[in-house]
């Protein structure tokens, strides 16, 4: 276990979900490592690992689920054979809810070919009255797989990337993509545009109908197909506290959200700002709000000047030399009187710069 911490020291996605997780988690124990540390391994002793055992291993936490040809009394006698003997109770000390820290950028810097995004927004619990529809928003937005809005903008449309998904977990909404590391910017500044819209307008009723129907359809076939994903879904549902008729009830459930439903979900969820993590080469992706400036210059500049692209997509000189190179050749030319760009753009350039000097610390 050492030998693999010592191996991730030097794994940029691990160095990432690192820092990602202190930075939405602070000093809560969801920000610590599952695997431990080299210091914390090296404290463990056996006699750690015996109270450990005993106070996990009881019957109040333990859950059970059983599919296949056994009846109810062979059964019922297998299992006080297995755990009759063990405690009553767990003495495990209870962890607090959280929220995640959302709002802020995580970069992990380093040089490689294809830049990892990952974006989060707030989610909810399964025992949300909302819970229903914040599922079929999701599924519409990048939980279907290639019939979702970021699969088609993104992939489809684009090519940016060969995989782009949400997914909803346990305390957020989660949107993962990887793509080239030239086109990262022009990537997430897409995904956000998406999550903007699906935040601002919501679904469309056509959308919605092909959610309730891919989601009521594709639950035998993903979660019930096997004896064994059988027992995985019914222990689910007793960890999660669900009613034993959950199956029965869900499509109904489903059915039954309507799309005001479903546009408030994603207007409540998808309009806060979101956490995001970049690891790929600095700069892939401080250009999300800028992507287009390229298409501002006016015509009287020269070729060179009028197809400029954005940091990402033809070099990765920091944009802050770019921007104030462009904005001084745009005055002197407006002093001149020759093709000068408009006063607006000029300020916007300025902006620009001073929003990005600010950002990397002047």
């Amino acid at each position: 276990m050492v030998s693999d911490i010592v191996g991730s020291e030097r794994d940029p996605d691990a160095i990432a979900q690192r820092k990602w997780l202190r930075a939405i988690y602070g000093t809560h124990p969801f920000s610590r490592p599952g695997e431990g540390t080299k210091e914390s391994l090296a404290g463990i002793t056996p006699s750690d690992l015996l109270a450990f055992h005993k106070a996990i291993f009881a019957r109040d936490g333990l859950h059970i689920a059983v599919v296949g040809d056994i009846d109810a009394n062979t059964l019922r006698e297998r299992l006080d054979q297995l755990f009759g003997d063990l405690p009553e109770q767990q003495t495990l000390a209870p962890v607090a809810d959280v929220v995640p820290k959302l709002g802020q950028l995580v970069e992990e810097n380093c040089d490689l070919p294809q830049t990892s995004l990952r974006l989060a927004w707030p989610g909810v619990k399964r025992s949300a009255p909302d819970h229903f529809a914040t599922v079929l928003m999701n599924d519409i937005l990048g939980g279907s797989g290639m019939t979702s809005r970021l699969f088609e903008e993104v992939r489809e449309k684009r090519g940016l990337a060969y995989h782009v998904s949400s997914e909803l977990t346990l305390d957020k909404l989660l949107v993962t993509t990887e793509t080239r590391s030239d086109c990262a910017a022009q990537t997430l500044s897409i995904v956000r545009d998406v999550v903007k819209q699906m935040a601002q307008q919501g679904p469309t009723g056509a959308e919605l109908k092909a959610a309730k129907k891919h989601l009521i359809g594709t639950y035998a076939i993903d979660r019930l197909g096997s004896t064994s994903s059988i027992a995985d879904r019914l222990l689910d549902l007793q960890i999660h506290k669900a009613d034993v008729d959950y199956n029965q009830r869900r499509a109904r459930s489903i059915g039954r959200v309507t799309l005001k439903q479903v546009k408030a979900a994603a207007k409540k969820l998808l309009s806060a700002e979101p956490a995001i993590l970049v690891v790929g080469r600095r700069w892939a992706a401080r250009m999300s709000k800028e992507t287009h400036l390229a298409f501002l210059l006016p015509w009287g500049f020269s070729w060179e000047e009028r197809i400029w692209r954005p940091v990402g997509q033809a070099d990765h000189a920091d944009p802050r030399s770019r921007f104030a190179g462009l904005a001084r050749h745009w005055r002197s030319r407006r002093a001149s009187r020759r093709n000068g760009a408009p006063q607006h753009v000029c300020r916007l350039l300025q902006n620009t710069l001073a929003r990005h000097q600010q950002a990397a610390g002047g």
